[in-house]
């Protein structure tokens, strides 16, 4: 039996949160014990997402109190026993867990890049940098969602190196196989039935491009009035969103659905994904949507490495509007079909993925 400690676990249930949870709840119980270590108490999500036996590993806030961080992240390493420390980034603003683990000799060091550019401030930038040239220092192994994640969290040297390898953003591609009759049941129920129905999968946050995404439904609205555009998730600026899509009049064709645990049902609903982002290491949601068998019209900024199947149509940001409402309008004459072999042939089904993911 080997002991892992996770990090990586925020307090919002988004892409990362899930591919973690993936792979956690796809783990071999008889192989591996888990413990989760999380900032100042444990994300509600858990009760919901977690279908597994873990241990919970409470660490004070790293920003009020960071001595007592530290201090509390040394003593889980060092009284732990774990052969495998797997840490989860977007930027490399906080290292200390893989500091630790360096320094009570933890034999197994995973540094995890789940992101492709800098999601915050220039002080947030500044020490990103910082740490990713003292890296090496602390980790042993380095696994990225794609390339440009990888060297934008690593380096190139470190990408062309024996110790970096890509870790697929795996899902449990069963859950989200095309079915007919689930999507007729769920758009009946949704009263949609009679609807072009858009939709987006992710937080409001400045990466997801939110403000371009109503510019482009908009537009599209303007040709097909008896369109609808389905927003999950939550997040900072959903807030600002609602305001925006009130100044645009257009309320009444945009639905705000919150964190949903129905995310593959929805899929089924759904005509075709729009999602713009400005940024993306590998999305979660692109691998569910495709193995949804649903199109997708997304932004150029996308790593390639996302398009596992036929079903995904890149745009430019810098695009006229005009585009962007053609390439919806193409994806809507592909016909849905089972996309499910092709996903699994690709290798981002979890049940697989998760049998190797530490080796």
């Amino acid at each position: 039996m080997k002991k892992v400690l996770i990090f990586g676990l925020s307090s919002l249930y988004a892409g990362v949160e899930a591919l973690i949870l993936n792979y956690v709840n796809h783990l071999d119980e008889n192989e591996y014990a888990v413990d989760l270590v999380v900032a100042e108490r444990k994300p509600e999500y858990l009760d919901d997402k977690l279908l597994r036996n873990v241990d919970i590993r409470i660490v004070p806030n790293r920003v009020r109190n960071y001595v007592a961080y530290v201090k509390s992240m040394d003593k889980i390493v060092e009284t732990g026993g774990y052969d495998i420390v797997w840490a989860n980034f977007c930027t490399l603003t906080d290292i200390q867990v893989l500091k630790s683990a360096q320094k009570y000799d933890v034999p197994i060091r995973i540094a995890h890049s789940h992101n492709s550019e800098n999601m915050g401030s220039f002080l947030v930038m500044a020490t990103h940098l910082m740490n990713k040239k003292k890296i090496i220092q602390y980790a042993n192994k380095f696994y990225a969602c794609s390339d440009f994640a990888g060297e934008f969290m690593f380096g190139r040297k470190i990408v062309e190196s024996k110790d970096y390898k890509i870790i697929p953003n795996a899902i449990e591609a069963s859950k989200y196989r095309f079915t007919p009759e689930i999507r007729e049941q769920i758009r009946e129920k949704m009263q949609l039935s009679n609807k072009i129905v858009v939709g987006h999968v992710g937080r409001f946050h400045f990466q997801k491009n939110h403000t371009q995404l109503i510019k482009i439904y908009k537009k599209f609205l303007e040709k097909k009035s008896n369109s609808i555009l389905l927003l999950v998730g939550t997040g900072n600026l959903m807030d600002e969103i609602k305001q925006l899509v009130h100044r645009e009049g257009i309320e009444g064709n945009v639905l705000f659905l919150g964190n949903r645990s129905d995310v593959n049902d929805l899929m089924q609903a759904m005509d075709v994904l729009l999602f713009p982002s400005l940024f993306e290491g590998l999305p979660v949601t692109l691998i569910e949507a495709q193995a949804a068998g649903l199109p997708c019209v997304i932004s150029d900024k996308i790593t390639k490495q996302a398009q596992i199947t036929d079903l995904i149509k890149y745009e430019s940001l810098d695009a006229p509007l005009e585009n962007w409402v053609d390439d919806i309008e193409q994806s809507l004459l592909i016909k849905r079909s089972d996309y499910l072999g092709t996903i699994q042939n690709a290798g981002y089904d979890v049940c697989e993925c998760a049998t190797w993911l530490f080796d």
